[in-house]
């Protein structure tokens, strides 16, 4: 029983030996997975990051434009009410 105990506990740790070895090579080949993945997300974080970007550009752009808009709006109202009040004043004399 003794000697047949030894050849288990031999053959137990060679097939714990093996499953090791096995093992190694799926952690290489996950770690190779997760470096790609990782790369991956960098790369579509700073796609992100500069469509960001651009969008604010868009967005700062509009912005003066519609503040360029308003100020021309503004004149006009300006305009239009001077010539008003000219003609209301002439009107009255």
């Amino acid at each position: 029983m003794s000697r047949s105990r030894g050849q288990l506990a031999f053959l137990v740790a060679l097939s714990l030996g093996l499953g090791a070895c096995a093992t190694s090579g799926d952690i290489d080949r996950l770690n190779a997975k997760i470096d790609d993945l990782s790369k991956r997300m960098e790369e579509r974080t700073a796609a992100a990051e500069q469509r960001a970007a651009a969008a604010e550009q868009k967005a700062d752009m509009a912005a003066s434009q519609a503040q360029a808009a308003a100020g021309q709006a503004d004149a006009a109202a300006r305009k239009s009410e001077a010539i008003f009040n000219k003609s209301v004043s002439k009107g009255g004399r």
